[in-house]
């Protein structure tokens, strides 16, 4: 059964899980008449931004879950190194994954606001700036991906199936419309492809 992922919700999964981690019974084997004891030790990470900071008490996502840091307060190293950090929190970890995300997401909310200088758009004007900005951008990046992409499938069509791959460990979000060619172009890769196929099978 599905439920809506809620702050009273996420607190039940992670009590729950903690239980079952606690009632965790050691594995014993034997060995040449040896009893060995395998006792599990599991530690509660990987997880997301949002359970983070559910777990944390942390109610905004902009502040820090660790030491309780404000946005308007990183940039201050007066107030920031004053701050204690809650070392029971320290093994919560964003999964590689959700890494990738937030690196992505950062680089492209700091590409949204370099002309305004500013993290926060205010006033008329830079709104203006950057919401031409979010429009600019993904176009930008769908066509120069689209035709890297279309570059590639001529110049190496033997080995399609990795470049694509290897395109792809970007983790950028990509449309199928972006990096599939026009129709005639289709046509023409999956005969290549065809004929190759044949030649590596001879």
């Amino acid at each position: 059964m599905f439920a809506k992922e809620t702050l009273n919700g996420i607190k039940t999964e992670v009590r729950r899980i903690k239980d079952q981690v606690i009632s965790l019974l050691p594995a014993k084997i034997t060995i040449n008449d040896m009893e060995v004891s395998v006792k599990p030790t599991l530690i509660f990470c990987m997880i997301d931004g949002k359970i983070c900071n559910a777990v944390a008490g942390c109610e905004s996502t902009q502040t820090c879950y660790l030491c309780g840091t404000k946005p308007r307060e990183m940039n201050d190293e007066r107030i920031t190194m004053q701050k204690a950090v809650n070392r029971d929190l320290l093994s919560l970890v964003l999964s590689p994954f959700h890494n990738w995300i937030r690196f992505c997401e950062c680089i492209l909310h700091l590409s949204y606001s370099l002309e305004i200088k500013s993290w926060q758009a205010r006033g008329a004007e830079n709104k203006n700036q950057v919401a031409e900005k979010k429009k600019q951008v993904p176009e930008k990046f769908e066509n120069t991906f689209a035709a890297n992409l279309r570059a590639r499938l001529k110049t190496k069509r033997g080995k399609i199936s990795n470049e694509v791959r290897e395109l792809l460990e970007i983790r950028a979000p990509i449309e199928q419309g972006a990096i599939l060619p026009k129709s005639s172009d289709t046509e023409e890769s999956e005969s290549d492809l065809e004929e190759s196929d044949l030649d590596s099978e001879q």
